[in-house]
């Protein structure tokens, strides 16, 4: 089954970095198709594969312990303007930016961090996980919040209800991000 290109569509390459593809455009002269596809890091740039390399498998002689099948795999738990991604090291000077507000740690239910190596460490201990996901914009990357999966306190593990928890930085709220992020982690 021939693997489908999704346009605005959010992969992860197998290294664990997320691009946008922003188009397919074919070459001039062999009338290939390239994808168009803009980094969700850094300086944010552009960069053109060849279509066919974009939807190949990883080289498993090359990368032995790649993670994924796919060179880019196409991440589900997106919508039209946000996706879920795992939390990284490199989010900490943005949780400290996000973290800056009193209502946010109200509304989260949790110590605000007030240095980045305190955002750090909630990080490193808290929302690296698999039922932990930083709300990125789809538009540009920026984490914007967080949305996970929780076991209800001092329940057993047999008879816990698990609970969503969201929360989104001040200037995001009423935006309807945190529904949107609990959609995509609920269905």
């Amino acid at each position: 089954m021939a693997r489908e290109l999704v346009i605005h569509g959010i992969y992860r390459h197998f290294k664990n970095l997320y691009y946008r593809v922003e188009t397919v455009a074919k070459h001039s002269e062999t009338e290939e198709d390239y994808v168009v596809y803009r980094k969700m890091y850094g300086d944010r740039g552009c960069w053109v594969r060849e279509k066919q390399m974009f939807l190949s498998e990883v080289d498993r002689e090359k990368y032995p312990d790649a993670p994924q099948q796919y060179r880019f795999e196409y991440l589900k738990l997106q919508s039209d303007r946000i996706y879920l991604r795992p939390w990284d090291d490199s989010d900490a000077s943005r949780l400290l930016e996000l973290s800056d507000h009193t209502e946010t740690a109200n509304f989260a239910g949790i110590k605000l961090p007030e240095s980045e190596e305190e955002c750090l460490n909630l990080i490193q201990t808290t929302f690296k996980n698999e039922k932990t996901w930083a709300i990125a914009l789809k538009e540009n990357g920026d984490v914007i919040g967080a949305v996970g999966l929780l076991q209800s306190r001092g329940a057993s593990s047999m008879n816990a209800e698990p609970q969503i928890s969201c929360w989104v930085g001040k200037m995001f709220r009423n935006q309807g991000f945190r529904t949107e992020a609990m959609k995509l982690v609920l269905y």
